[in-house]
């Protein structure tokens, strides 16, 4: 029993801030969060830490030009935390401004928990480099835990708020129609397809129902064998697959995350031994 990212080296562990804070890049040049501004402001509610705030500032900062600027702001602080000698307060700037964003979007209704734990890993980041470096490098070993502790929780919300009977029912039915049905960015039509023909559901509820054990049992990935990592790991990545092609909804940031964290052999990963250097 090998503990995942129980020792990781400086280049991974590098190598992941920079994923992270590219993501949040993709996202500051693709969101048109700008267009926040054509919507009546009585609809926006901001979640905290933009809530904490008097309500004029929540006003000034749903304005197009305040907008534009936190998009600037955000992609060019993601760009300097790759330069050398910037990561410091480029990491704290593009910090911020995801937190705004995230806190902003999040205030027209549903929470995205794929950008929740990307929002999480960022800020374990951002505190890692304001904090003296240790021998060691924790942060692939949180960002891990924060990844599937999401998972666990999901799947806990959903055995607390419909029980067992959510396996067996149509739940899962009504939501890929629910889903699939709705404007989306990518019309895939194979939740039509699968909602069309009834003898389809029960593959989907078995799927369902193994999902749901694995995402809670999620936690034992990082004690057990690469073998059922692996397993873990395309089983979670096929899931997002079909929820992608049924539901029309991407959780791009987590598959990313998944196969950064739990995808790549050890020897890219780890430090080496001092058995094998000495070996060597």
């Amino acid at each position: 029993m090998t503990l995942l990212h129980a020792n990781p080296s400086t280049s991974y562990t590098t190598s992941l801030r920079a994923l992270i804070f590219l993501m949040w890049l993709l996202k500051f040049c693709l969101d048109p969060i700008q267009q926040m501004a054509t919507l009546p402001q009585e609809l926006i509610v901001p979640t905290a830490p933009v809530s904490w705030l008097p309500r004029g500032v929540q006003l000034l900062l749903l304005t197009e030009p305040a907008l534009i600027t936190l998009r600037l702001v955000g992609a060019v602080s993601a760009i300097l935390t790759l330069v050398p000698g910037q990561i410091r307060w480029a990491s704290l700037v593009c910090c911020t401004s995801a937190t705004i964003y995230q806190s902003l979007i999040k205030g027209l209704g549903h929470v995205n928990h794929a950008e929740i734990c990307l929002l999480l890993s960022t800020l374990v980041y951002t505190f890692s480099v304001w904090t003296p470096r240790p021998k060691v490098h924790p942060e692939p070993l949180i960002l891990t835990l924060i990844l599937l502790t999401t998972y666990v929780l999901t799947a806990t919300y959903r055995l607390g708020h419909g029980n067992w009977r959510v396996f067996v029912s149509d739940s899962i039915i009504f939501w890929l129609a629910d889903n699939c049905y709705q404007r989306n960015y990518y019309n895939f039509n194979w939740g039509e397809w699968v909602v069309d023909h009834q003898w389809k559901w029960i593959p989907m509820k078995i799927g369902f129902f193994l999902v749901t054990l694995l995402e809670l049992t999620s936690p034992l990935v990082i004690i057990l064998s690469v073998r059922y990592r692996v397993i873990y790991l395309f089983s979670m990545l096929g899931f997002h697959l079909a929820v992608l092609m049924t539901m029309n909804l991407l959780f791009w940031e987590n598959m990313l995350l998944l196969g950064a964290l739990l995808g790549l052999p050890e020897k890219w990963t780890e430090q080496p031994s001092v058995d094998s250097g000495a070996s060597g």
